[in-house]
């Protein structure tokens, strides 16, 4: 994956909480917004994360972030990629 840096400034005393032991999360977390008001797919932030579209969910269940409606896209998406799967595996 490649990466930029991006900077931006923090009320004082906050830093303190945040970790940077898990920049996944910490990435899920900034692409959030996008991904409620579907600005972007859980499947395309995922990809841009280097994770799985079920990991984001993941990451995003163990928060209790509520979680945008399943959309025809990623019902197609699902679908494509279980064909892919069940087609690799009877090959």
């Amino acid at each position: 994956m490649t990466t930029e840096t991006i900077s931006f400034e923090i009320p004082v005393g906050i830093r303190q909480y945040i970790s940077d032991n898990s920049p996944v999360l910490r990435n899920a977390l900034l692409i959030y917004p996008a991904v409620m008001d579907e600005r972007i797919s859980r499947g395309r932030a995922a990809e841009l994360l280097g994770i799985s579209k079920y990991d984001l969910i993941d990451i995003y269940n163990s928060m209790k972030l509520p979680q945008p409606e399943i959309s025809e896209e990623d019902i197609a998406d699902d679908v494509n990629t279980l064909r892919s799967l069940l087609g690799e595996s009877m090959a």
